[in-house]
């Protein structure tokens, strides 16, 4: 199949308006950019003539699966593993809002297991499909795992901090600095092998005080629109990740608090469109336009907060289901948005295939395992320092369950002991340090286990 000049995504993103306290409503920036793009001749002319073979595309796909159904052979793809990496760009007033390093770790594990539920169809709400699209349900088998090694080929695991000023006010949407170092941001890991997600504050944008949660685009549109393809990935708002796993916990708001801001921005990246479809903004009726995906009936307009209940589609093209909007694509609450339909499925894994536009991430997945050519106490007891560079305020902590730790000692350069730790509960995973009253500089964290010691450098500025 031919591949598109132009990538369906277009800097999908997703933003909350307040109007209040608790009203908050689900509004996408993508439509702004195809906006400015259609301002453009040469631009709205390759946008165009996208459309154009993008629909062409799914309707062949839609045809092929048809045929295949009608002989009863359904379509069932093999497992696709992708490597990921979480960029943590915030204070440490912003981590510490998500529980520290140790809330970071919790939540991107959540975070985690919520999209894999989500993009495979083992969410435990897919249940609630209406009786209408149960037959149209989807499952990608695409498996987002963490990874392991870093691009050198070290023991790493995939969660990167940057640690901003006190003052950092965010980044605007679609500004890709946050995804440069020396411009305030994190240099990505190798695109073609890893997903890049940011994970910062996104500023408020327009009149209305609205506040983008998430936008994202793959690695061919970051080479036509920014000429660096290393800047395609997922930006993620602070407060949209993760899973909540108890009411403590800080989220953005309750319409977003079960991970799927990430599974509509993970949509884009693989290239599907919203679900009322592909250029009319959020807010705005239009029944002429559509996501190009077969199996989705056409919708007016995005839906926020919940529906509920049969909701009419267009009248032009009725539907016996009435509107899709518990799909992830559309822009209704974390809680009631639970399924991909098959014809998205397709799309998406047109592009993890060979010739495919995200297909080269899917070749690694040695870089989810530990490497094997490490020492067996460093294999046996992995432990990461974070965030590094910090304030002093940092964790000490481990992926799995270790043994016969006897104790923790940050000294600075000097081999002067600043802070010691005595071990008596092996269980524990995560050890908390407080060391801010020192002076900025580069301090040593050494562990002594009964078999060896391992020593990790920790910066403090």
């Amino acid at each position: 199949m031919k591949k598109l000049f132009v990538t369906a995504l277009l800097a999908g993103s997703m933003i909350l308006w307040k109007n209040g306290v608790h009203a908050q409503e689900r509004i996408c920036g993508n439509e702004l950019l195809v906006q400015e793009t259609m301002q453009d001749p040469d631009a709205k002319a390759r946008l165009e003539a996208y459309f154009e073979q993008y629909d062409a595309e799914n309707k062949a796909m839609a045809d092929q699966s048809a045929r295949a159904a009608s002989k009863g052979t359904g379509t069932e793809y093999g497992k696709a593993v992708i490597p990921v990496v979480f960029h943590i760009v915030a204070t440490q007033a912003q981590i510490d809002q998500l529980g520290g390093t140790a809330g970071v770790v919790e939540r991107v594990n959540s975070q985690l297991v919520a999209v894999n539920a989500d993009f495979n169809g083992n969410n435990l709400d897919i249940t609630n499909v209406p009786p209408a699209f149960k037959s149209l349900v989807g499952k990608a088998n695409i498996e987002f795992v963490l990874a392991k090694r870093d691009p050198l080929g070290k023991a790493k695991w995939g969660i990167v901090y940057e640690i901003k000023d006190p003052g950092f006010a965010g980044f605007a949407a679609h500004d890709y600095s946050v995804k440069r170092k020396v411009q305030g941001g994190s240099d990505p890991w190798d695109n073609t092998k890893y997903l890049n997600i940011w994970v910062t504050l996104i500023k408020a944008s327009g009149s209305g005080q609205g506040q983008v949660l998430g936008y994202a685009f793959n690695n061919v549109y970051a080479q036509q629109q920014y000429g660096d393809p290393a800047l395609g990935g997922v930006v993620l708002h602070y407060l949209a990740l993760g899973k909540r796993t108890n009411i403590m916990q800080a989220f953005y708001s309750q319409n977003a608090d079960q991970g799927r801001t990430l599974t509509h921005e993970l949509g884009h990246y693989f290239n599907l469109w919203h679900i009322w479809g592909k250029s009319t903004p959020s807010g705005q009726k239009s029944c002429t336009d559509d996501d190009g995906i077969q199996d989705t009936p056409e919708q007016e307009e995005s839906n926020t907060q919940c529906p509920s209940g049969f909701q009419a589609n267009c009248a032009n093209a009725p539907n016996p289901g009435g509107e899709m909007y518990m799909n992830y694509m559309d822009y209704s609450g974390d809680e009631c948005i639970i399924m991909f339909t098959q014809g998205q499925v397709d799309r998406m894994r047109t592009e993890t295939a060979p010739g495919g536009q995200v297909y080269s991430l899917t070749q690694h997945p040695e870089l989810t395992l530990w490497p094997t050519d490490v020492s067996a106490v460093e294999y046996n007891n992995k432990v990461e320092i974070g965030p590094n560079p910090s304030s002093g305020r940092f964790n000490v902590y481990f992926y799995d369950k270790y043994d016969h730790l006897d104790r923790i000692i940050v000294s600075n350069s000097f081999g002067q002991v600043v802070k010691q730790l005595e071990v008596t509960d092996q269980e524990q995973l995560n050890y908390n340090f407080d060391i801010s009253n020192v002076a900025a500089g580069m301090y040593i964290v050494q562990l002594h286990f009964e078999n060896g010691i391992i020593a990790r450098k920790v910066v403090v500025q």
